[in-house]
């Protein structure tokens, strides 16, 4: 695929070169953190590149933006920003209460970020690939939204792998709690 079919209606060349080459390590540093084990050292370094990334690609987007409160891509820019910011303050909040249930607030926040990467990732290359700018998107549409369902099972499958024994202790945390003060 040609790179000017995706940034073709940027007006700053650079601007939106910046965008997709941290699009790119975005996608790179998301998949590595979700096939590495988690709460390493590597695990945090490698998810800072991502949230770095994440930030460049949201603020260039919102820049490149028309501003509006409904636009699109300013929706979904908000919305990815939104998911970023509190997946960090989940993993901030975790380092002071060590709350299992914080913790896989944190994954499960990570995870729905990475969707909306995939997402906006898949549906923007394949609208803007010339097979697409060929063939007319009415008629190849369901290709995308095929693609973007198959990336959303993918995600709530690794976020559920990922949590599911931190979502186990949270729960037995709450009823030792609730035994204890009844």
């Amino acid at each position: 695929m040609d790179l000017s079919s995706v940034t073709q209606y940027w007006d700053d060349p650079l601007m939106a070169g910046l965008h997709v080459a941290c699009a790119f390590i975005a996608l790179g540093c998301g998949l590595a953190v979700i096939l590495r084990r988690k709460g390493g050292k590597r695990h945090k370094q490698i998810g800072y590149v991502y949230v770095t990334a994440m930030l460049a690609v949201n603020v260039s987007a919102l820049l490149q933006a028309e501003i509006t409160l409904f636009g699109p891509f300013v929706i979904a820019s908000v919305v990815s920003l939104t998911t970023v910011a509190a997946a960090m303050a989940c993993a901030f909040r975790f380092r002071r209460t060590r709350s299992p249930a914080i913790l896989a607030a944190h994954g499960t926040m990570m995870g729905w970020s990475y969707f909306g990467l995939l997402a906006a990732g898949l549906t923007q290359s394949l609208t803007a690939s010339e097979f697409y700018a060929n063939e007319g998107w009415a008629r190849n549409e369901y290709g995308v939204y095929l693609l973007v369902a198959l990336a959303a099972i993918w995600t709530i499958w690794h976020v559920n792998r990922d949590t599911k024994s931190l979502r186990k202790v949270a729960h037995k945390s709450q009823k030792r709690v609730a035994s204890v003060e009844a």
